[in-house]
């Protein structure tokens, strides 16, 4: 470039709304970037053509400035589509809006007579617009078809539906508001087919404040748009609350793997300002997450702060506990966890500590946390995952449900092979727990689904066998573990695809474990059920056809597992 062009001043500046969130590139003639910053950029350039553009999420705008002055842009965001109803969104329509509004402020049904409850759970899903294709697509089904309210013990509450919900099938949106007692609650969906699968989404509700849930629909829930705010019980949904924009941008941001959060909203939680308490636990997690340096720091006492106001046994509370000492390179604290929490990045963090540190039993044996931590879905920020079973009805304890967990899973999901992706590409990998399922499509031979007992196969076309099929053989943990004796029982670093490299414990517990991304515990048990049922798996065997059992449930094979230690 030439030295005795003069040299002008270009600032450059976002506005509108999320302006703090998007992301600012100034590059010259020949496309090298200049600078980068969010929200405003400030350069003193030689004369010359320069290419500016305007990133926020998925969208980008660019602007071409020819310097020979100084100049002073000023770029508007571009329009913002939301599951959230505020106003300022394109998506948003005051038909939305008003109706969310009223109903945020007064309950749809009456969960507990005796108690008001000092919580609430605020639910809002609708179209992604009002148009007559909108209506035409979903048939004029209920956007609550599927839907149940848990509580703590997995047990319906109500079902979002009939005189339970407010709805307007034309205008295509559904509301539910309850007051609950803090606590952990689910909110449950049944599927619709092989291209709806089941899911259920841990809450967590806290004193004093109302969870609000918001999300699109067509043809089906289309979960990656769910949005979790949390506001005042007496305030409910405002829709025009500048924090609705902040939190949605973030967290569409944090959905796509960038962990930032503006210095002045960061500012803002340092200085005690919690009107929005899912602001502190974004600031927190994504302080932690975020591996590049920040110009900022997080208090330490950040999380016991969240913990006064959220309550100390809130799951996301342990997980930021777990996430701050490996930030911090200090011992891993003393926590249990036995719920799930509301964060997926929570239950990632607790779930990789747990295995890679099992002495400290931080997941709870047995416990809800266990059971789905080869099941979780990875579509969204929020945590998720294919169900244990059907909701509970009555008294039973979740210990009982277990044996039902094939029989209700065996008509939804395809037959998966896991072991058959050994060598290709794991069904867990380091960097992501859990399977990635793609909107509107089903699983398929190959899928990313992880292994557990209690995720079943269609029943044969051929007729039933005389041998009842074992429910083990539904469970691809077991058919994985077992894939790992038949290929190597003395040398299990050399096989390709194990996600931790050499494991030097070789085939253990604890190698396996770290292997198949699943807690000590849930490997321990499948050895034991697959050793228990070795008769019933063997007779069931010699009269089955080839194609309705894996080898590797082979008599040999599961001999072999009684010299596991």
């Amino acid at each position: 470039m030439n030295s005795d062009k003069k040299e002008y001043r270009l600032s450059v500046k976002s506005t509108g709304i999320m302006s703090e969130l998007a992301y600012l590139t100034i590059m010259n003639g020949f496309m090298e970037v200049i600078d980068q910053n969010y929200a405003v950029l400030e350069k003193t350039l030689p004369e010359g053509i320069y290419k500016v553009t305007l990133k926020l999420n998925e969208q980008v705008l660019e602007r071409m400035i020819m310097l020979n002055q100084d100049v002073d842009e000023e770029i508007p965001t571009p329009e913002i589509y939301s599951s959230v109803v505020s106003q300022g969104f394109t998506s948003s329509h005051e038909d939305y809006s008003r109706n969310a509004v009223a109903i945020s402020k007064q309950a749809t049904v009456v969960l507990n007579k005796n108690k008001k409850g000092t919580g609430s759970i605020f639910i809002f899903f609708r179209y992604p617009d009002n148009s007559d294709l909108s209506r035409e697509s979903s048939k004029g089904e209920s956007l609550g078809k599927g839907f149940s309210l848990l509580d703590a013990d997995r047990k319906l509450l109500c079902r979002l539906e009939g005189n339970e919900v407010k709805e307007d099938l034309n205008a295509g949106w559904i509301g539910f508001n309850a007051y609950v007692e803090p606590g952990g609650y689910y909110l449950y969906y049944a599927g619709r087919d092989k291209e709806q699968l089941a899911r259920e989404i841990p809450l967590t509700v806290y004193k004093g404040w109302q969870l609000q849930l918001f999300c699109t629909s067509l043809n089906g829930p289309q979960f990656p748009s769910l949005k979790i705010m949390v506001s005042s019980v007496k305030e409910g949904f405002s829709v025009d609350d500048a924090d609705n924009y902040i939190i949605d941008g973030i967290l569409q941001k944090m959905h796509n793997g960038i962990y930032f959060m503006p210095k002045s909203t960061f500012l803002s939680l340092i200085n005690n300002k919690w009107q929005q308490p899912v602001k502190g636990l974004l600031a927190a997690y994504i302080y932690y997450l975020n591996k590049d340096e920040t110009e900022y720091e997080l208090p330490h006492d950040t999380i016991d702060r969240l913990s006064e106001l959220l309550g100390k046994d809130a799951p996301d509370i342990k997980a930021l506990k777990i996430l701050r000492a490996s930030h911090d390179h200090t011992a891993i604290p003393e926590v249990r966890m036995d719920r799930p929490c509301l964060f997926l990045a929570g239950m990632k963090a607790a779930i990789s500590k747990a295995i890679e540190f099992p002495e400290k039993h931080i997941i709870l044996e047995n416990s809800i946390v266990e059971d789905i931590v080869d099941k979780l879905y990875t579509d969204m920020v929020w945590t998720s995952y294919l169900p244990i079973s059907e909701p509970k009805t009555n008294e039973e304890t979740l210990e009982a449900d277990t044996t039902y967990k094939g029989a209700f899973l065996k008509n939804i999901i395809p037959e998966i092979n896991l072991h058959a992706s050994f060598g290709k590409t794991m069904a867990f990998d380091n960097e992501n727990f859990g399977f990635d399922l793609p909107l509107g499509s089903g699983s398929s031979s190959g899928s990313d689904f992880g292994g557990g007992t209690g995720r079943g196969r269609p029943e044969s076309k051929r007729g039933k066998p005389k041998v009842e099929r074992p429910e083990i053989l539904n469970s691809t943990l077991a058919e994985s573990i077992l894939y790992f004796v038949d290929r190597s029982f003395d040398n299990m670093s050399k096989i390709e695809g194990v996600r931790s490299g050499n494991i030097e414990e070789g085939l253990s517990v604890n190698g396996l474990s770290k292997a198949l991304n699943v807690t000590q515990n849930m490997v321990q048990n499948t050895i034991n059920e697959i050793v228990r049922d070795k008769e019933n798996i063997v007779s069931y065997g010699n009269q089955a056809k080839k194609s309705e059992l894996n080898k590797v449930f082979s008599m040999e094979n599961i001999d072999k597992l009684n010299d596991i230690y």
